[in-house]
């Protein structure tokens, strides 16, 4: 895109469409939150549920059974500061806070927590599984250990086969110390090749059908039945 800032008009046969592209809102659900979050500043440090992101063995405040819809309840603890939620892997509707008309039209990875408010939101954990953050997006909060961890689990009697969990405590998805050798353009695009080598979007349409079968012979759990693990 280019835009050219000139004192001659210029013709724009550019329309606003009639209809505008279909927002894939999550299905529909009435159940009551599969999990409350508590992002606070307590003893001068942002946890979030009273967690920091340094506590490994904690940090996974949230499993979510692959290709369900949950409801998740995010709580601003007060202090005074605002928190942009930000949730990795998913597009989520918000369905209660402070959320404009103009916002509701849209599925969002970012909402505003105003001092003291609390807010719900809904999302498909699908297609993929494995382990992602979410965290306040203020950066300084987020550097400072108020971000935590949601496993969306691998579904065993799935039938379908893909099936690889990538641990992002993994060696090969570590931090490596800076080396000019690494920054070359050779390196860069064998770097490159090697992410594209894993092809992480080429059966988005095969994983949901699959997931879109299982489900449609099992019950998805829900917050009342007990079958989340919770932490």
């Amino acid at each position: 895109m280019q835009f050219v800032v000139s004192s001659t008009p210029v013709t724009d046969p550019s329309a606003v469409p009639a209809s505008l592209c279909t927002v894939p809102f999550p299905p529909p659900t009435t159940q009551a939150p599969n999990h409350h979050l508590l992002f606070e500043r307590k003893n001068g440090e942002w946890k979030i549920n009273g967690v920091g992101f340094n506590e490994a063995d904690k940090r996974v405040l949230a499993n979510v059974p692959r290709g369900t819809v949950e409801v998740w309840e995010l709580e601003n603890g007060g202090g005074g500061w605002s928190h942009p939620i930000h949730v990795h892997l998913v597009d989520f509707k918000v369905l209660t806070g402070l959320c404009t008309e103009y916002e509701a039209q849209g599925l969002k990875d970012v909402v505003w927590l105003a001092p003291g408010e609390t807010v719900t939101v809904e999302a498909h954990y699908a297609p993929w599984d494995g382990v992602y953050m979410f965290h306040c997006h203020n950066l300084i909060h987020e550097d400072h250990e108020m971000m935590a961890a949601f496993n969306v689990t691998a579904l065993p009697d799935l039938g379908y086969s893909e099936t690889d969990f990538r641990d992002p405590m993994e060696g090969r998805w570590r931090a490596e110390a800076v080396d000019p050798s690494k920054f070359t353009p050779s390196a860069i695009t064998t770097k490159v090749q090697f992410m594209a080598s894993l092809q992480p979007y080429n059966n988005v349409a095969e994983v949901f059908q699959k997931l879109d079968e299982y489900w449609s012979t099992h019950n998805p759990p829900t917050a009342e039945s007990g079958l989340y693990q919770r932490r």
